[in-house]
């Protein structure tokens, strides 16, 4: 939908003082109308905090970006720098930045975050408030694509302060332009992904085959996905791990091999550096048996009501074990102090036998870094049978998104207005459309009588409508389909599915074996039906509780001390360096009084 019939009321204001004012920041009219169009006169160089995790890399740089351009061309906006938490968590970053006056102009959360760390920023009057009428006249699309229920999620104290963004799911809201038939296929499409896997583990297929010969190689997945064309997750619970100690003789088993790679040892695991993510909820999880809730929030099914289960007894079990593994050798004791550099490193040199892969690029970035390599083995997801708690038993909360967005007032008034119409362009169909296909005159792909594409390259296709992830390299990509920019920022609206996704317009969608891998056909007894109430502390039901949002806003200062007790050196000191934690956490927000006005508020948002 173009802005010509909702702004052309606005000539007459917009010719005047006020909206063409110089910003204050970078200078220059922000836009102008002409024949009732929207069109940016200056270049908008903008600074992106990526608040996700302790620390972000920053943004593919692509050969050829045409996926920028087009979008640059209709905007001028460009995002000169992206940043994360320097190792820290985001609340330290924070507290730096307004210290320092330095306040970035773009503010992205990750992972469903937003309205709990834009809450914190509203009280430092930091960020813009968008208002309905703003939205309706320079954002339009956003209005028309997104559900009013999610856009309503973010409203803090009845006002919005950011904007969700990639939304995980399809349907005649998301998608208004694709017919019924086309959303049903999109869906069908996608697969199941609510599962009681924490999905964020993987194994070395040679190691694996050497504790469990039956389990499947890399190669077998991915000649198994292609066969099928779609989910294949049961296929591959093909371990034997049935128990929380056969999880641990796994890895004992790993250390007892005494493997080596170029001269290196090789360790059954390793961190990241980073948070407890992996240790309490990736590896934890998946070993004691509350796959797919969080150390820092769940709902306990049982007794009907939000637990952190720092406070209890199953992460500290979860955190004993390991600290153990990391005396023992069994986990890497170096990890604890790992870079995202460093991991990487050790990663792609097959120094762990289990990973989270995600924290070095995902799964077929760290394959195809293997293959690069000349090693002869792959990662592949690792699934195990390890019950779930009753209490802690699988649930879901339904549609969320992908990553929130909000813009400082380190913009000016003029300023905010060009990045929101930034944000209606991203959120247009011909922009998803460039997103999968590039702009017809970059000439990438040609049409065909029967309304197909095919595109020029033969790298193309392989990836994107063959599903082999490595057949084209994401520097050569042009940015196409994700491979470009800052993170979040070059997303279409849906990222579950779209119309315009290569597999999908073309009717012949085949699911890459990454993503099939981690999928599970309909039926199957480890998709997750049960619906929860919220339970997250990000979760918008809680953007008004004042210890939700304190407990969040502080994570540094409790996540730091429990990580000590991973370096504890005996079970004595390990008990005390999580009682010491654990007081901490206290101090900062009492845990049960937090969890009580949780339940109240999870339960009247449901």
């Amino acid at each position: 939908m173009k802005l010509k019939k909702v702004i052309a009321g606005l000539m007459a204001v917009t010719l005047g003082v006020s909206l063409c004012a110089c910003g204050e920041k970078k200078g220059g009219n922000a836009f102008k109308i002409e024949n009732g169009e929207f069109v940016a006169l200056n270049d908008l160089p903008l600074t992106v905090w990526y608040t996700q995790g302790t620390d972000y890399a920053g943004g593919n740089e692509v050969e050829d970006n045409v996926v920028q351009k087009y979008v640059y061309d209709r905007t001028k906006v460009k995002f000169e720098t992206t940043y994360g938490n320097d190792g820290g968590q985001w609340d330290t970053k924070l507290s730096r930045l307004l210290t320092g006056n330095n306040m970035p102009d773009v503010v992205i959360c990750g992972g469903g975050q937003g309205p709990t760390h834009y809450a914190k920023l509203v009280k430092a009057n930091q960020l813009w408030e968008i208002t309905d009428e703003m939205l309706e006249k320079y954002a339009p699309n956003v209005l028309k694509r997104l559900p009013q229920k999610m856009l309503d999620a973010f409203r803090i104290n009845g006002k919005i302060y950011g904007l969700p963004y990639a939304v995980y799911t399809n349907d005649e809201n998301t998608q208004p332009y694709a017919s019924a038939e086309e959303i049903k296929y999109m869906n069908d499409m996608e697969g199941q992904i609510a599962t009681d896997e924490t999905m964020g583990l993987f194994v070395r297929d040679d190691i694996l085959k050497k504790v469990y010969p039956e389990a499947k190689t890399w190669e077998e997945i991915k000649e198994l996905a292609a066969e099928e064309k779609g989910p294949i997750g049961n296929e591959i619970f093909d371990t034997g791990i049935n128990t929380t100690q056969d999880y641990i003789d796994f890895m004992y088993k790993i250390k007892e091999m005494n493997l080596e790679e170029n001269g290196k040892p090789v360790y059954a695991f390793g961190y990241s550096g980073g948070d407890n993510w992996e240790a309490l909820t990736y590896l934890g999880g998946d070993m004691m048996g509350y796959a797919s809730n969080y150390y820092i929030g769940a709902w306990d099914q049982v007794n009907d009501c939000e637990n952190v289960l720092l406070d209890d007894e199953i992460v500290k079990e979860a955190a004993k074990v390991q600290n153990k593994m990391v005396r023992d050798g069994v986990i890497d004791p170096e990890s604890l102090m790992h870079t995202s550099q460093m991991f990487t490193e050790k990663v792609n040199g097959g120094q762990y036998a289990i990973c989270a892969a995600g924290y070095a690029g995902g799964l077929a970035t760290v394959n195809s870094q293997l293959e690069k390599s000349g090693k002869p083995y792959r990662y592949r997801p690792l699934y195990v049978n390890i019950p779930n708690k009753p209490e802690y038993a699988a649930g879901t909360t339904g549609p969320s998104w992908k990553y929130a967005i909000a813009f400082t007032k380190e913009l000016s008034e003029e300023q905010l207005i060009q990045a929101l119409n930034w944000m209606n362009v991203c959120f247009s169909d011909e922009f998803e459309d460039v997103y999968y296909w590039g702009a017809k005159e970059d000439g990438l792909y040609t049409e065909n009588a029967d309304g197909t594409r095919t595109y020029t390259d033969d790298r193309f296709t392989k990836r994107y409508l063959e599903g082999d992830s490595s057949a084209l390299d994401w520097k050569d990509s042009k940015g196409i389909s994700g491979n470009s920019g800052a993170v979040g920022v070059w997303y279409p609206v849906a990222t579950a599915n779209s119309r315009w996704e290569p597999g999908i317009y073309n009717k012949c969608f085949k699911m890459s074996a990454d993503k099939a891998a981690q999928r599970f056909k309909e039926g199957s007894e480890h998709i997750v039906k049960t619906i929860v109430p919220p339970y997250l502390p990000w979760d918008p039901a809680f953007t008004e509780c004042d210890k939700t949002v304190e407990f969040w806003a502080k994570r540094e200062q409790w996540e730091n001390p429990f990580k000590l007790a991973f370096a504890a050196k005996s079970d004595e000191e390990f008990e005390a360096k999580w009682s010491d934690a654990l007081t901490k956490l206290n101090d900062i927000v009492n845990v049960e009084e937090m969890c009580k006005e949780m339940t109240s508020l999870a339960k009247e948002s449901k």
